[in-house]
């Protein structure tokens, strides 16, 4: 069970932690989903309970509450594959979102060929599917740009006007970088934002210059976004250019690198009670 929850093989220590909640008196229906263990908040149980994560989401919700005040913030969640990098996200964009804030997710895939812009548009695609007048967020001229990277927007406005074709490479992106910010400051005006970029070590290089680019426009401009970025630790020990990219935002935004580690022996042995809880409960109906 903890295998399937947490992508990880079960330690000696956790199995001697098993048999002692097999030896042990079921605990009493709701104890444990109503009353956290030493202080610590449980946030909802979809997917199974989260459980040690408390530092984390506190520090997570410091900043968005930092971001939502017109300091924009970058928070880098670390640690190896499996470890609940995702998972501590998901939980955490579901509390930024009743807080109000407008929720933009990509990730980017480990492919042969890194695609450009991949997390990126995954995540303004997602977005503007929700929008139902795109234009009164951009112009047309900004609109056409971005149709760069999304071309589904000439399905929608099919009167928009081709991007500039006769540019040189570097200007064809700047203009493409800048409708980007643009969007951005548009949807800022609404509400604060939360854009959260997943395994970003597999991001192409395209993606990470769009957003230095779209960093530094938050920065000029102190908007309320909050960047959370996940990367696997190993990746960054192994890319030194991928650390220096993370270490670069500093430059324009405070960046919080967040680290995660283990469950500790307590929080595994809570967890264990819990899901053996919603087990039991689920034998039931």
């Amino acid at each position: 069970m903890l295998s399937a929850e947490l992508h990880t093989l079960p330690s000696a220590e956790t199995d001697a932690l098993v048999r002692r909640i097999r030896s042990q008196t079921p605990p009493r229906t709701g104890s444990l989903l109503t009353m956290p263990a030493r202080g610590e908040p449980l946030l909802p149980l979809e997917d199974g309970p989260l459980v040690g994560r408390a530092r984390e989401s506190a520090t997570l919700m410091k900043h968005y509450r930092a971001a939502s005040g017109d300091q924009p913030q970058v928070v880098a969640l670390i640690g190896e594959a499996g470890i609940g990098k995702t998972r501590l996200a998901h939980e955490f964009l579901i509390w930024a979102t009743a807080q109000g804030a407008d929720i933009l997710h990509g990730r980017a895939f480990g492919t042969g060929g890194r695609l450009p812009y991949q997390p990126l548009i995954e995540a303004l695609r997602r977005r503007l599917e929700q929008e139902n007048a795109p234009e009164d967020l951009l112009s047309d001229v900004w609109l056409a740009e971005l149709s760069r990277l999304l071309p589904e927007l000439r399905d929608r406005f099919p009167d928009l006007a081709p991007p500039f074709t006769a540019l040189l490479e570097a200007e064809a992106r700047t203009h493409l970088f800048e409708a980007v910010a643009r969007l951005f400051q548009a949807l800022v005006e609404r509400a604060p934002v939360l854009l959260f970029l997943d395994d970003l070590q597999w991001a192409d290089a395209a993606s990470l210059d769009l957003l230095q680019y779209v960093v530094r426009d938050w920065a000029e401009h102190r908007s309320p976004v909050l960047l959370l970025l996940s990367l696997r630790e190993d990746a960054l020990a192994q890319t030194p250019s991928l650390d220096d990219w993370v270490a670069g935002l500093g430059r324009a935004l405070p960046v919080t690198r967040l680290h995660l580690g283990p469950l500790s022996a307590d929080s595994c042995l809570r967890l264990l009670h819990l899901l053996g809880h919603r087990e039991r409960a689920q034998g039931t109906q």
